[in-house]
């Protein structure tokens, strides 16, 4: 297991957890941001290599960003879902977000200390 095959979903993860963090508006509008800009690119398994379980709470994540058709073609999903979304759900999505960040940083973790370990046994 190697640092590389996380380090673009950490990437778009910690920019995500940047817009939820400083970026303006409400949290279901910073939801619909950092799932437009930074979650949907991750939408392609072969982009971030994560294991099964992580992957899935990424496509569930980004299932529920999305639930709602845009009515306009200047409209998008994430922000017609994000109009629609109740505080709660909300709440609970920007959660789900933080503890998948936490999943791939803690996964790059024990890749570079795995890496530390291997280089020292050579």
């Amino acid at each position: 297991m190697a640092i590389a095959p996380y380090g673009y979903a950490h990437e778009k993860l910690v920019g995500a957890m940047d817009v939820m963090a400083t970026g303006k508006g409400s949290r279901r509008h910073r939801l619909a941001r950092a799932g437009r800009d930074y979650l949907f690119r991750l939408s392609n398994p072969k982009q971030h290599r994560l294991p099964p379980d992580l992957a899935e709470s990424l496509a569930s994540l980004l299932d529920e960003l999305t639930s709602v058709r845009p009515q306009t073609r200047s409209d998008d999903s994430f922000e017609a879902t994000a109009r629609n979304m109740h505080w709660k759900k909300a709440e609970r999505l920007a959660q789900q977000l933080f503890n998948l960040f936490l999943a791939v940083v803690e996964l790059r973790r024990q890749a570079a200390a795995k890496l530390d370990f291997e280089g020292e046994a050579c």
